[in-house]
């Protein structure tokens, strides 16, 4: 839902942990422009890949797997990503220099046990919290970069 709202048509979005590629997939369908796909498991590469060509958005999602650095060619508007508290926690400054200054970065695959320490990671880098979802003991953030420019 949060993607929905998130994507306007000509956006540039990144995928965090795209593993299958349905978050990026999504997001070309939604109108994004661009869609720079990144994952260190090299092993999502050829399910990813394949689920791009079946959904015919190739021309839109750049898929970058296996990869340890996330630097798209250009920022975006909307960075989604749907992975473990831990690895939110390492990557929390890449999403604040990824997303432009009015962007939005939407986490999911958060426990409500590290929900706290993922949100003041985030307050610290620079992001407000604009909401948090549960279902079940699962939490989803939508953040949103300052734009008084604190980082």
């Amino acid at each position: 839902q949060e993607l929905e709202k998130a994507v306007v048509a000509d956006s540039v979005v990144v995928d965090v942990g795209t593993g299958s590629g349905i978050l990026a997939i999504a997001a070309a369908k939604l109108g994004a422009r661009s869609v720079y796909a990144y994952d260190r498991d090299g092993r999502v590469r050829q399910p990813a890949e394949a689920n791009i060509v079946r959904n015919q958005v190739e021309g839109c999602v750049v898929l970058s797997v296996p990869s340890k650095t996330i630097n798209p060619p250009e920022r975006a508007h909307v960075l989604v990503a749907n992975i473990v508290a831990t690895v939110h926690l390492e990557l929390m400054s890449t999403y604040l220099r990824v997303v432009t200054q009015a962007g939005v970065v939407l986490l999911g695959g958060v426990l409500d046990e590290r929900v706290d320490e993922v949100i003041s990671s985030a307050q610290a880098c620079g992001f407000s919290v604009e909401r948090s979802t549960s279902l079940g003991e699962w939490r989803a953030l939508l953040l949103r970069r300052n734009l008084d420019g604190a980082a």
